[in-house]
């Protein structure tokens, strides 16, 4: 069902109604604030997010702005709160940071992500074998030519 949709009479958004699923929650991420909803949160039962809005694990919560607080890298959070909206790994074309993110990942038992990272990771190391045995190879044709030139 739409969050919003629009009264026709009115033409104003109309708000849809909100559970206790549904309902915003804000987490300050390493310095970061996100707003999600305990439905996003809880969406991998296996997972150490959803251990920690379900209760099962104890999670602060700054009484001040009413933020969840979580000590973990804030920059790298987006792509783990993506995946758990799209039900898919997004990153960026220019990504450089797979190991940072695999290692947040695990922290928050996101076993799924994890496993299409490391993938991700895998293809990347066998991609960069390859260009670094090619370079090697091309290196080793320029110096045969320069002797062959020399003789």
């Amino acid at each position: 069902t739409p969050i919003k949709s629009l009264n026709q009479n009115s033409k104003l958004p109309r708000g849809a109604e909100l559970t206790a699923e549904t309902e915003p929650v804000y987490l300050n991420v390493g310095g970061k604030v996100y707003t999600t909803t305990l439905e996003t949160l809880r969406k991998v039962s296996e997972s150490r997010l959803c251990k920690m809005f379900d209760g099962t694990l104890s999670i602060a919560l700054d009484h001040r702005n009413m933020h969840y607080f979580i000590d973990r890298d804030g920059k790298l959070f987006r792509y783990i709160l993506n995946y758990l909206r799209n039900d898919r790994l997004i990153l960026p074309k220019v990504f450089n940071d797979h190991e940072g993110l695999l290692n947040e990942v695990e922290y928050f038992e996101l076993s799924t992500m994890a496993n299409e990272l490391k993938k991700i990771i895998k293809t990347k190391s066998e991609q960069a074998a390859s260009n670094s045995l090619s370079q090697q190879q091309q290196q080793q044709q320029q110096q045969q030519q320069n002797s062959n030139n020399n003789n």
